[in-house]
């Protein structure tokens, strides 16, 4: 793997463990003062998220993973993310992150329509739970989705250009010294 692509990788786990300890220090004085099943429930969601998280991105890397491989795990992190959610809205922040992921695993239409259902839960959970929403209850998720999925989607285009330039040149390469040897032939 290309060693760009590596330190990407690497900075979105680490905006994903950053967004996680966020949304943990918020949530954890409510949660906490809703009594010891609130607060084991979540130390089991955030454990089965990350254990899920890690369990599928070990799976992905050693194996040449399926887009439906890669669907299903997504589905699972959505799956945990939502339980989070309905602990705890302040866990809609993790959103981000299966945004920045649905970007890279999926194609664009079943990526955008992932995007837009998250968008979704991410405004109707904290709307249902607080009541009235505000305008940066949805501004901010919107905002949030539309650059965690372009710049995703952006990651993915430049990666795959880098790679066409990187062949055609080597394809170029190859070519002029095919023509230097016939050259020295004849």
């Amino acid at each position: 793997m290309n060693p760009t692509v590596r330190r990407q990788h690497w900075l979105q786990h680490l905006i994903g463990g950053l967004l996680l300890s966020v949304c943990l220090v918020r949530a954890a004085p409510a949660v906490v003062s809703d009594g010891l099943t609130a607060t084991l429930t979540l130390g089991a969601l955030v454990f089965l998220l990350l254990t899920s998280y890690t369990v599928g991105l070990g799976i992905l890397r050693r194996t040449s993973a399926s887009k439906q491989g890669s669907a299903i795990w997504l589905g699972v992190l959505s799956a945990n993310w939502l339980a989070l959610v309905l602990v705890s809205s302040e866990f809609i922040w993790l959103a981000f992150v299966l945004w920045l992921l649905a970007g890279h695993l999926l194609g664009l239409r079943a990526g955008v329509t992932f995007c837009l259902f998250i968008l979704l839960l991410s405004i109707a959970i904290p709307w249902q739970q607080h009541g009235q929403p505000h305008a940066a209850a949805i501004i901010g998720p919107s905002v949030g989705m539309l650059f965690a999925f372009g710049v995703s989607r952006g990651q993915m285009q430049l990666l795959r250009l880098t790679q066409e330039l990187s062949q055609a040149q080597h394809e170029a390469g190859a070519m002029a010294e095919r023509t230097r040897l016939a050259r020295d032939i004849h």
